[in-house]
């Protein structure tokens, strides 16, 4: 009996975390088609900034001007390789060539640096909104720069697909094509210098609901393995739980006609 109960406990443990893990995955899958709403529509904006930006020559670029590294992590648990790996490509980018200012999103990301590199911590966001708040305090932050040229942004986060850090510092705007856009702002404003703000803080956006996404696929992808994994332990569980049981019948049966010839000898 002493093994029956062990093996019945084991059981109703891999059940338990089988069920975490099915309502976890099912999270992560609600996130994903959230997140992948939120990164198309990111996209589009920031295919929008890009053709305005265009319509302006291209700043030539000045490599001793200022650089703005981002990078996402996650604040999930679940993901600590994912924040590793992110950490170990930032510190390699930033020994090669240091930005003037480095922001790590996801306050694990920023304990996986171990203070190697200075940088402004922010919170993971959860949320659009989130997200866009997130873009308006790094956009305030390049401002403080006071820089005469725009700043470079670099944005590192995870790419889902091949699971590994992917770094991207944006590629000029497109010379733009045709008919000259309609006029969006007044005479007096600086327009090439606003038509790239807002195409830097829509590439903000952008990457952020990236990396969210990725991770978002991410976590929903590890919890499938995780539920699979229960489920195939379950199974063996209740297979050595059927053989102990039917092992214990047997055994009490032949007591009982071991017990009954012993009774009809005496």
């Amino acid at each position: 009996m002493s093994s029956e109960r062990a093996l019945e406990s084991r059981l109703r443990a891999w059940r338990g975390f089988r069920d975490i893990a099915h309502a976890t995955s099912s999270l992560a899958a609600s996130m994903v088609v959230r997140w992948t709403t939120h990164e198309a529509r990111a996209r589009g904006h920031l295919a929008q900034t890009q053709r305005l930006a265009s319509a302006f020559p291209p700043a030539e670029p000045d490599p001793h001007g200022p650089s703005v590294l981002v990078a996402f992590g996650t604040d999930l648990g679940l993901c600590g390789r994912l924040n590793q790996s992110v950490a170990e490509r930032l510190l390699e980018v930033a020994q090669a060539e240091p930005p003037t200012l480095c922001v790590v999103v996801g306050h694990r990301l920023a304990d996986a640096l171990q203070d190697e590199l200075p940088c402004q911590r922010e919170g993971a966001p959860s949320s659009i909104e989130a997200v866009l708040d997130l873009a308006d305090r790094v956009e305030a932050e390049v401002a403080r720069l006071g820089a005469a040229r725009p700043a470079r942004l670099g944005c590192l986060r995870i790419d889902a697909a091949a699971r590994e850090p992917l770094l991207d510092w944006g590629a000029p705007p497109p010379a733009a094509t045709g008919a000259p856009p309609a006029r969006l702002w007044e005479p007096s404003q600086p327009a090439p210098g606003v038509a790239e703000d807002l195409r830097r803080h829509a590439r903000l956006v952008a990457a952020a609901c990236a990396a969210l996404l990725g991770e978002a696929r991410l976590r929903q992808a590890t919890m499938r393995r995780a539920q699979d994994t229960a489920e195939r332990r379950i199974q063996e569980h209740e297979r050595s739980l059927n053989r102990a049981r039917q092992e214990r019948i047997t055994q009490e049966m032949l007591e009982v006609r071991a017990g009954g010839r012993a009774g009809v000898g005496g």
